[in-house]
């Protein structure tokens, strides 16, 4: 049976950053690579921002390629970087149905999910998201309850420790969903793709 994929959910494509400004785009795709080293195990879900990943054509042209090849699978981040809990339920509603419709016409894709910036949706002053989400044909998913890199590799190295063994670290962790942004460090995510790639079967 195929193992159900580790999804790496991977924030803010694309911005521009001041670490990477002008090499924004090579360090996108340094982080795909990392992902693509296993995709028996992971998958590479990348929330895209329609308004500002237009700034970036050659990373557009790469996202195509990687999504028609099943190596990369789309969602929503939002229109713009933007805190939408200030905007009305109508408004982003609005703005979903805009995001959607360029990642679709864009990837040729369908996405369903919306990763909301700045974890919006996650407490009241958010709550009218949920339904905005839903009204764009979306579910919504803030940042609660998220998972980084650190919980993953820490049972990586468990197993190399002898604590545990790898059917758990895999049974663990299949279709678990790691938070992590293009623009963040990659050790402990790379480290943990290796492993699975070499030992999980």
């Amino acid at each position: 049976m195929r193992y159900k994929r580790i999804r790496i959910r991977n924030d803010d494509v694309l911005v521009h950053s001041s670490g990477f400004d002008g090499r924004e785009f090579k360090r996108f795709k340094g982080f795909h690579e990392v992902v693509c080293q296993d995709t028996e195990h992971f998958m590479h879900v990348p929330a895209i921002l329609a308004t500002e990943i237009q700034e970036f054509p050659e990373c557009i042209e790469f996202i195509k390629i990687e999504t028609a090849g099943r190596r990369m699978f789309p969602e929503i981040h939002g229109w713009q970087h933007k805190d939408y809990a200030k905007l009305s339920s109508a408004e982003v509603t609005n703005e979903l149905l805009l995001a959607k419709q360029f990642v679709q016409d864009t990837f040729k894709c369908f996405p369903t999910i919306w990763y909301s910036p700045h974890g919006a949706g996650a407490d009241h002053a958010g709550a009218h998201l949920t339904e905005a989400a839903l009204a764009a044909g979306l579910t919504l998913v803030t940042c609660v309850n998220r998972i980084l890199p650190a919980r993953i590799v820490e049972d990586v190295r468990a197993v190399k420790a002898g604590t545990s063994t790898v059917e758990q670290l895999a049974s663990k962790w299949a279709g678990k969903e790691i938070l992590r942004h293009w623009w963040e460090g990659l050790g402990a995510l790379d480290e943990s793709i290796k492993f699975f790639k070499e030992f999980v079967k």
